[in-house]
């Protein structure tokens, strides 16, 4: 029995791990999300960022903890097509603002 003072707390990493999302997004909110994401995409005359801004947003996907392989989980985007376009922003606000190329 015992008072359970003894008991292993959890780690801080552990409950920052809790508000990771362990899944996708549904079909559906991806779509939406890719949707909305292509649309001002187009409506900028398709504006990529610099090769720069590319490599920093790629660097910085690398090390999140919302990657999946080539995606995000929060949003649910290809990352490697969504930090090329110069109207997306990180969902978790991690990437630097995006400067025009021109």
């Amino acid at each position: 029995m015992g008072c359970g003072c003894n008991k292993k707390k959890p780690q801080q990493a552990d409950a920052n791990k809790a508000s990771i999302p362990k899944k996708m997004p549904s079909l559906t909110k991806r779509a939406f999300n890719f949707a909305k994401s292509a649309t001002e995409y187009v409506r900028s005359g398709m504006q990529n960022v610099s090769e720069t801004q590319y490599e920093t947003r790629l660097k910085i996907c690398e090390a999140c903890p919302f990657r999946k392989d080539t995606q995000c989980t929060k949003c649910g985007c290809y990352i490697e097509m969504k930090a090329k376009w110069s109207t997306s922003t990180c969902p978790d606000n991690r990437w630097p603002l995006t400067v025009n190329n021109k």
